[in-house]
């Protein structure tokens, strides 16, 4: 897989078609396909994109938990 520099797109070598990254928020599941033959692009420079989407999921569940948290906390003080 390549990236382009300027855009951050990302293909295919064996196609040199468009890669897809593929986030699922409900399970937390992250790849990266190729648009044309459909199979996962398994690189270094792949890995780090899903552990960086992971990671901002993570970071986004926790943020929507503290401030449920919050609010509740401050509906059962009122």
């Amino acid at each position: 897989m390549h990236v382009i520099p300027v855009t951050g797109h990302r293909w295919c070598r064996r196609c040199e078609a468009e890669a897809s990254v593929a986030v699922d928020e409900l399970t937390g599941s992250v790849t990266v396909v190729c648009t044309r033959c459909r199979q996962v692009l398994e690189t270094a420079a792949n890995r780090q994109v899903v552990r960086t989407c992971r990671a901002s999921l993570a970071a986004a569940h926790e943020s929507r938990r503290a401030r449920a948290q919050a609010q509740s906390s401050a509906s059962a003080a009122a």
